[in-house]
């Protein structure tokens, strides 16, 4: 009996293992789904791997056209320390082209379609010709989406609702809502908490037009702890970022760092639409420029009694926009405030306050350059600079400051100390004003007033008003707190001067590659004279190469079909690929 009972344990534990270990899968566009699905013996489809992956195993898809007659959609999640891979094969990546044009209609899917799932990661994929949505994530968790693009969704490229613990990072939007009539935002986020949107490129999309939807990314209905960092938004026909409780509260968003340009609409929108009450909202250190409308609004509803309170922009930058930034909040907004902006060009005005009925102390306006027309009519703040804050190539887009710039050294203190004290903890008057990230990535950093060395932030506590610090430190009673700065005091602006800002130039616009379909030339913008080209079949064959100097590639020679063009750029050791038609 004995025995018996070793036995049976010996042979638990063997499954056990067996079933612990993670497994690597391949698929091909010449695979066949009654092989093993190995990387001699790939499967043919995507949903095959789908329907094997559970936690830990990841799944190679090779390089081709994989056109869909069903959407994918994964039957496993993974585990914290097992997440599920669906992964381009090295060196393929965005050559794995996944189209959705023959997926049967539907009104509520994606190419493909997240529901109920966690712990799944997602890179290197080319998502397009969706009849609604790229990716849709519903009900998921603990979901990332890196390093893939999306090209001609009806909807959204990237589609998340009522999830958790999402990160969207590195990725490329492009005809999202297409063509006109198309649903949703480019990138919509929707009832969803701890989400971070980071590092993309959103354009060319939102063709619904201003007013109707489409808008680059959209953090709405509900929505907490979301976080909007280092974001490319350009070329969209509706607004380029979009905070919207619509009809659902919403609190605790943070937008930071992104390049919002040429947009059809209006820059960056903080609303409610449908009346959810919208609190807590940071917007700082963006750069908004050449918007057709208003550079930023705070307000837009149906309903004339919802609440916005708690809205902080500090440290942006906008420039030659058709007209400023529009408050138009009604009797119920409270506690919003605008410190330390360069208003730069702005066609009618620099600021504006168009509501009738928002009480005059809910704003508080202070420390801001306003360089460009501003009537009689229009909103100044208390310490405002009058003068052209000097930028280092506006025509560039490059807004760091030059030397003589006015906006050095003449911003404002956000808040002081409350008490003298020592440790990691210290009380302040308002501790909106600074962001921890919610703990999704690293906190602001600070400076005390006096003090020479920036100080990083852990965690905010916007109830008890108190920042907690990565270290201890000593402070006064009424000491004056701010972001962190170079100078003697904070600079006005999304950019503190450097002595190095006179040779730094912002990154180089991404290169775009057009006409496609193209017939008898590919143009290359924004390529570098010593850039190369390779162009290849759908069989991975090599066809054609050259240099990019004079930016045109010939293509007549080739037969009507679909390439890949990848531009070399060995200075930098990137390489960038483009599926382009030829007629």
């Amino acid at each position: 009996m004995r025995f018996q009972i070793i036995f049976l344990w010996l042979l638990i534990s063997l499954i056990n293992i067996n079933r612990s270990k993670a497994n690597t899968y391949y698929v091909s566009v010449n695979g066949d789904d009654t092989q093993a699905g190995t990387v001699s013996q790939p499967w043919k489809s995507i949903q095959k791997a789908a329907n094997t992956l559970v936690a830990g195993d990841t799944v190679y898809i090779r390089a081709g056209n994989y056109i869909l007659t069903e959407r994918i959609e994964p039957a496993a999640s993974g585990s914290a320390s097992h997440y599920i891979h669906y992964l381009a094969y090295p060196g393929e990546e965005h050559l794995v082209v996944i189209d959705g044009s023959q997926i049967p209609a539907a009104n509520w899917f994606g190419i493909f379609y997240i529901s109920a799932k966690s712990y799944l990661k997602f890179s290197g994929l080319r998502l397009e010709n969706a009849g609604f949505a790229g990716f849709l994530i519903e009900d998921s968790a603990y979901i990332e989406l890196q390093n893939n693009r999306t090209f001609q969704t009806y909807s959204s490229g990237i589609s998340v609702w009522n999830s958790h613990h999402i990160i969207i990072n590195n990725n490329e939007i492009s005809r999202a809502c297409w063509p006109t009539g198309g649903v949703q935002e480019c990138v919509s986020i929707s009832g969803s908490q701890y989400v971070e949107v980071k590092n993309n490129h959103v354009f060319d999309g939102g063709s619904i037009g201003y007013g109707g939807g489409g808008e680059g990314i959209d953090i709405k209905d509900g929505c907490h702890h979301v976080i909007v960092h280092h974001n490319w938004v350009e070329g969209i026909a509706s607004v380029g970022i979009y905070v919207d409780a619509y009809a659902h509260n919403q609190s605790d968003v943070q937008v930071y760092q992104n390049k919002i340009e040429n947009i059809a609409g209006v820059g960056i929108s903080v609303a409610s639409e449908e009346g959810g009450e919208l609190q807590n909202v940071l917007v700082q250190r963006n750069t908004i420029a050449h918007c057709s409308d208003r550079a930023m609004v705070i307000h837009w509803t149906q309903k004339p009694d919802y609440v916005i309170q708690n809205i902080y922009v500090q440290h942006n930058t906008f420039v030659g926009n058709q007209e400023g930034l529009d408050i138009g909040a009604h009797a119920l907004g409270s506690n919003i405030h605008i410190v330390n902006n360069i208003f730069s060009q702005n066609g009618l005005y620099q600021m504006q306050n168009s509501s009738n009925d928002l009480p005059a102390n809910a704003l508080h306006i202070r420390h801001n350059l306003l360089d460009g027309d501003n009537p009689s009519w229009a909103l100044f703040g208390d310490n405002y600079v009058l003068d052209s804050p000097q930028f280092v190539d506006a025509a560039a887009n490059n807004f760091y400051l030059t030397n003589n710039s006015p906006a050095i050294n003449q911003g404002a203190f956000l808040t002081q100390t409350i008490n003298a004290g020592s440790g990691n903890m210290l009380t302040v008057v308002d501790a909106r004003f600074f962001s921890d990230a919610y703990g999704l990535t690293s906190g602001d950093e600070i400076r005390l007033e006096g003090e020479t060395q920036n100080r990083q932030i852990v965690a905010v506590d916007i109830v008890q008003n108190t920042l907690t610090l990565a270290e201890n430190i000593v402070w006064q009673d009424a000491t004056a707190v701010s972001q962190a700065y170079l100078g003697i005091a904070p600079d006005i602006g999304a950019y503190e001067f450097d002595p190095a800002a006179a040779v730094k130039t912002e990154k180089l616009p991404q290169i775009m590659v057009y006409p496609n379909p193209a017939t008898t030339y590919l143009k290359v913008l924004n390529a570098k004279s010593n850039q190369s080209y390779q162009i290849y079949n759908l069989r991975g064959q090599l066809l054609q190469t050259g240099n990019l100097e004079a930016g045109i590639i010939p293509v007549s020679a080739l037969i009507p079909g679909v390439y890949f063009l990848k531009v070399l750029d060995i200075e930098n050791g990137t390489d960038m690929i483009f599926r382009w038609i030829k007629k």
